[in-house]
């Protein structure tokens, strides 16, 4: 019989990322955030809404919390975010 370890360390690959374009003078873009009540990920979420209110051009629209992470979103709660963002930051991984 043979064992067979593996190494339990990823590997640490960096990608390169295009920053999102500024906003434009007198325009906001509003970015909402759907937080799927797993561990860290309102803290994850949210800060990356902070970082692009302060390049400038964004704001924050409006959060959605569900009330744990094996349900769905409520979609009354999804649909309002609609009207009031551009965009939604949504979702992380264990």
């Amino acid at each position: 019989m043979s064992l067979r370890v593996l190494d339990p360390i990823a590997s640490a690959e960096q990608l390169e990322v295009a920053e999102p374009p500024p906003g434009h003078p007198g325009q906001v873009r509003r970015i909402a955030v759907v937080d799927n009540h797993k561990a860290n990920a309102y803290l994850l979420l949210t800060g990356m809404v902070e970082r692009l209110e302060r390049r400038g051009g964004y704001e924050a629209a409006g959060e959605v919390r569900k009330p744990q992470a094996s349900v769905p979103a409520d979609p009354e709660r999804l649909q309002s975010l609609v009207g009031m963002s551009g965009a939604a930051l949504a979702g992380t991984a264990d």
